[in-house]
């Protein structure tokens, strides 16, 4: 069955999901290079300080550490799209813990079946206004 919903966003979220979009289906279709331009503009700044860095030496750092949307270094426009997943990720989590029967409203967190992060309420590191995320009923 299909779920359907209604986002209100700004023209600065769309362009953060057509980003994330673009570098998603680029990567499926072996674009790697796409890749690489990403972290170079947006991530081994936050692994080195630096705008220079080994495109490998970056992905081993970020492999081996935890690092989360909060970190002091990341860009606006990579704290605001991990707001925007994070938002998302978390309606569809509680809608889903609904749907299972798992809760049976949003006020009403069941422990231990819903003890994962995608249940907390998001924290907003960025500097965009969270999406608003409706469900359509009927």
């Amino acid at each position: 069955m299909t779920t359907n919903y209604t986002l209100t966003l700004t023209n600065k979220h769309l362009a953060i999901i057509q980003e994330a979009l673009n570098l998603y289906f680029r990567l499926g279709i072996g674009q790697v290079t796409d890749l690489k331009q990403h972290l170079e503009a947006n991530t081994l700044r936050i692994t080195t300080g630096t705008d220079r860095c080994d495109v490998e030496d970056a992905l081993y750092v970020l492999d081996k550490r935890l690092a989360g949307c909060g970190i002091t270094n990341a860009t606006d426009r990579v704290r605001d799209a991990c707001f925007i997943h994070d938002v998302i990720r978390h309606k569809l989590a509680w809608d889903d813990a609904i749907e299972q029967g798992i809760t049976d409203s949003y006020d009403n967190r069941i422990w231990p079946e819903m003890f994962q992060v995608w249940f907390d309420k998001p924290t907003n590191y960025g500097t965009l206004p969270a999406i608003e995320i409706n469900k359509v009923e009927g």
